[in-house]
């Protein structure tokens, strides 16, 4: 399902050279939980952004279910996002003018089709948000923010879910309700990649990986 071989990435900070990646390769395979673990500044959120096709590598090749990703062009990359992954962040990423039902559909690859908005509403029901469907964000606990922000995730049934601290702000009964979904999603056979400090998703987790300066530390 997910390749990496020989990843590397480096930034240009100060004046100096910075090694976020250091020669990566991972093998995820379809239908994993694996936990990526490590200090801040380990590179664990540049390795979830290269898998997603987000963030470009300075050297090695990142494949996601046979294809190359940064051999694509940006057109193709975006394509392949839209239909294979969906992506959690620990600031929701959640456009606060709009209802829970359009930030939902905010994940359409274009104008919404009436199966969307379907989709978005059952989202909506799943996730216990249905009664608040027409409110905005700000409207909302963090815990229903991170809730929605995962149901945005699923509106195009991705085969891959990649989740950057998704509990880190979050209170233990919320984190226990969020990692329960990304669960629930790898039971019907989704793949989950999900970064944090924490060992909430150890107990459900296939592998925990973890990174240290830029490299692999354990597996």
């Amino acid at each position: 399902m997910i390749h990496c071989s020989e990843l590397t990435k480096t930034f240009r900070r100060n004046g100096s050279e910075v090694v976020s990646l250091d020669r990566v390769s991972l093998e995820i395979g379809a239908g994993e939980f694996v936990v990526v673990r490590g200090p801040s500044g380990s590179g664990k959120t540049t390795l979830l952004l290269a898998i997603g096709g987000m963030q470009q590598p300075s050297a090695g090749t990142v494949t996601l279910d046979g294809e190359n990703l940064y051999a694509m062009s940006s057109a193709g990359r975006a394509r392949a996002r839209a239909e294979k992954v969906g992506f959690v962040f620990q600031m929701f990423h959640l456009v606060p003018y709009l209802s829970l039902l359009e930030n939902i559909l905010l994940a359409a690859p274009a104008w919404p089709s009436a199966e969307a908005r379907t989709r978005a509403n059952e989202l909506l029901e799943q996730f216990g948000l249905a009664k608040r469907a027409t409110h905005r964000p700000d409207e909302l606990s963090a815990g229903e923010r991170q809730r929605l922000a995962v149901a945005r995730a699923m509106l195009n049934r991705p085969g891959v879910l990649l989740a950057d601290e998704p509990t880190g702000n979050l209170d233990p009964e919320n984190a226990a309700s969020v990692i329960g979904h990304f669960t629930e999603f790898h039971k019907a056979g989704g793949t989950v990649v999900l970064v944090t400090h924490g060992t909430a998703a150890d107990s459900v987790a296939s592998r925990v990986i973890r990174l240290e300066q830029g490299r692999l530390a354990g597996d």
